[in-house]
């Protein structure tokens, strides 16, 4: 079956990608995976013809076999890895407004971490009251916190942290958008709007934790 939608989500998944869309024109939400769901894309899986890859607002067809729901990732399809993914096109970003979440859905259940707000939900609650996993949000202004991520300072490993306010609440989650321009220990504020898409993932330790997949600044 063929589907078209416009790419807004690309993280990190065990070093592959984890892609996430909109569905042309149902807005339904898409994520293309294997059949093992504990692996990412690879490069080649999600490459055009010329072997580029793909970048968010581009529009693209694939191929997929079934939908492949898991816990509350219900967006979930696999992919035929036979065909080679197409661009048709880009989304023009002046009309980006028209495909934001108006529900923000499961962000009003989320709770604090050891470190950081509202940045995870516990695993019961989620197998008990959500069935989605993916949500595209406009955020009017934001901090992004580059920081060492253990006490030794080591600067291969740090931490990107997206601090903003969404409706009177504060969240602080993880960067994981494989594109993120922010790369240098320091304190980035963004002063404009801009959008973002947020996953969540699936359990770890008791939790579903909150990621931004992608940035659209």
């Amino acid at each position: 079956m063929k589907i078209q939608f416009v790419l807004l989500a690309d993280s990190y998944k065990c070093n592959g990608h984890c892609i996430a869309g909109k569905i042309i024109p149902s807005n339904k939400w898409i994520r293309p995976v294997n059949t093992d769901i504990n692996t990412g894309l690879s490069d080649r899986q999600i490459s055009y013809e010329d072997g580029s890859l793909p970048k968010l607002l581009d529009i693209i067809e694939i191929d997929v076999l079934r939908a492949y729901p898991l816990d509350h990732q219900t967006e979930n399809y696999i992919i035929n890895e036979n065909e080679t993914w197409i661009k048709i096109g880009e989304y023009p970003i002046t009309t980006l407004d028209l495909l934001v979440d108006k529900n923000i859905s499961f962000l009003q259940y989320t709770e604090n971490s050891s470190t950081k707000m509202n940045t995870r939900i516990n695993t019961s609650f989620v197998q008990q009251n959500i069935n989605n996993s993916l949500l595209f949000v406009k955020i009017p202004k934001a901090e992004v916190s580059v920081i060492f991520k253990d006490p030794e300072n080591d600067p291969y490993r740090k931490d990107t942290i997206l601090k903003f306010n969404l409706l009177n609440k504060l969240y602080e989650i993880p960067i994981k958008y494989k594109n993120n321009p922010y790369a240098n220990i320091n304190i980035y504020p963004i002063d404009k709007a801009f959008y973002a898409t947020i996953s969540l993932a699936l359990d770890y330790y008791d939790y579903c934790y909150l990621v931004i997949a992608g940035l659209i600044l």
